[in-house]
C-alpha cells in the first residue's frame, strides 16, 4: 500500500513544498521587481548632475536577471496551479470510486 513512505509520494509533497516556499521567498524579497543587487555599469561622465531625479525604472525593467526571476515564477505558480487542480481531481474520483466500493459491495451482499 502507497503512504506517506512511498518515496514517489514523498518525493512530490518535498518538491511542492520546497517550490512553495522558494516562491514565498521571492515575493517577500520582491525580487521579480527589483534590481539585482551586483551593480549595474553605467556610462561614465564628468559633467556634473544637474539636479533631475534619477529613474531606476528602465533599468529595472531591462535587467535580464529580474526578468529571469518573474519569467521563472510565473511558470512556477502555472505548475504549482496545473499540480493542485490535477491532484483535487485525482482526489476526487479516488474518494468517489471509493464511496461506490462501499455503496456497492453492501449493494451486492444485499441482493
Amino acid at each position: 500500500m502507497a503512504g506517506l513512505t512511498d518515496p514517489r509520494v514523498r518525493a512530490l509533497a518535498t518538491a511542492q513544498l520546497r517550490v512553495r516556499q522558494v516562491l514565498i521567498d521571492v515575493d517577500a524579497t520582491e525580487a521579480e521587481w527589483r534590481l539585482g543587487r551586483t551593480p549595474v555599469l553605467k556610462e561614465d561622465t564628468t559633467e556634473r548632475s544637474k539636479g533631475l531625479v534619477s529613474d531606476p525604472t528602465p533599468h529595472i525593467v531591462m535587467d535580464t536577471r529580474r526578468r529571469h526571476v518573474h519569467d521563472a515564477a510565473v511558470k512556477a505558480r502555472r505548475a504549482m496551479a496545473h499540480a493542485d487542480r490535477t491532484l483535487h481531481v485525482a482526489t476526487k474520483r479516488l474518494e468517489a470510486a471509493l464511496a461506490r466500493l462501499d455503496s456497492e459491495a453492501s449493494e451486492a451482499t444485499d441482493g
